[in-house]
């Protein structure tokens, strides 16, 4: 371990259970930028780290600082393999939470392909919210160590498209308006594994029985 960093985590007091995660670890440079008098600390690390050691070492650090809002701290792991990426995003996830309660339904949706990695949505607002979000994502895992570039996808688009198709065969056995949309509904969560909101499904499904009603086979007289 770098001396400097071994002295400075001997002054902000870090904990005992977090010093494994420093062998080989050196202070690669402290910035201060003249603009805005904003301190950045770089860590070069040998091993990823979990989330909590990165707010912890933040909130310390930034305790011997008058401003510690001007206070930035990034680490850079050289030997990283993500093992802890998904954990450490979803602590992310837990953390936007706290202001937007919401969010937490997008634990568990970060999902790999080979070295890609995407955020799962099952929705069109889904997919909104995750996209304003994602910089503040990525931009927390980066000071953490992970560098990896995070897309968001529509997986809705795909799978609910698919149901609908299988389900036109079958609209003439539909009674009602309302059992048709009944039907696509359970559908509809059945894919998603969320609680569509009832306003989009309507508006599909009714959408989609407008383009379709002049189809041959179609019950073009049901009421709902």
């Amino acid at each position: 371990m770098d001396e400097r960093v071994l002295r400075l985590i001997k002054q902000i007091n870090l904990e005992d259970k977090y010093s494994n995660y420093f062998e080989g670890s050196k202070l690669d440079r402290v910035v201060v930028y003249d603009n805005d008098k904003m301190w950045e600390f770089i860590i070069i690390l040998n091993k990823n780290i979990p989330y909590d050691l990165y707010v912890s070492f933040l909130n310390k650090l930034r305790e011997a600082f008058p401003k510690p809002e001007l206070v930035n701290l990034i680490f850079k792991v050289e030997n990283g393999d993500n093992s802890l990426l998904k954990e450490c995003y979803n602590e992310i996830i837990l953390e936007i939470s706290k202001n937007k309660n919401s969010f937490s339904v997008f634990i568990d949706r970060l999902i790999s392909n080979q070295d890609n990695y995407y955020i799962v949505t099952y929705n069109k607002v889904e997919f909104i919210d995750v996209k304003k979000a994602l910089n503040d994502i990525t931009c927390k895992l980066l000071k953490c160590g992970y560098n990896v570039n995070i897309e968001v996808t529509l997986k809705e688009e795909n799978d609910i498209s698919k149901r609908i198709k299988n389900t036109i065969p079958n609209l003439a056995h539909a009674s009602t308006l309302k059992q048709f949309i009944k039907d696509f509904t359970q559908a509809t969560k059945k894919i998603s594994g969320t609680e569509t909101t009832l306003s989009i499904v309507l508006e599909r499904a009714i959408s989609k029985l407008a383009r379709i009603s002049a189809l041959p086979g179609c019950n073009n007289n049901a009421r709902s």
